[in-house]
């Protein structure tokens, strides 16, 4: 879902799956703890996202997110976290219709420790 404020300004809902296949491991003073953090989150967020075009068929963003993240898999200490997200990108092809690519880097926060960065690669049809 998405509505578009002006030709360069966006705001919509999103949905996103994520998956968490390593433990954490925390460096502390004078000892190294592992933390057991595997599991699927199912971040649900609204996105505002600002276009600065270069030309007819390229245009930069910067985009950012907030919401709630449900743990899927009673994996971690609180069922829902904070979820923030955000991070330059660059769509290319026909803005006004049609398909496009876009790729961008995030920069992912939810609740305590579960940081990643991220890249994202995607068509809009």
């Amino acid at each position: 879902m998405e509505f578009v404020l002006t030709p360069y300004a966006f705001i919509g809902a999103g949905l996103a799956i994520n998956h968490f296949y390593k433990d954490q491991i925390i460096l502390e003073e004078y000892w190294v703890t592992q933390k057991d953090n595997r599991g699927t989150m199912l971040p649900l967020f609204v996105n505002i996202k600002g276009y600065l075009p270069v030309s007819r068929k390229v245009a930069f963003y910067l985009s950012g997110d907030m919401g709630a993240a449900l743990d899927l898999s009673n994996s971690f200490d609180e069922r829902t976290k904070l979820y923030v997200a955000a991070g330059p990108g660059i769509t290319f092809g026909r803005q006004n219709g049609g398909t496009l690519g876009d790729f961008s880097i995030r920069f992912q926060h939810i609740g305590d420790g579960l940081d990643a960065i991220l890249f994202r690669i995607g068509v809009n049809f």
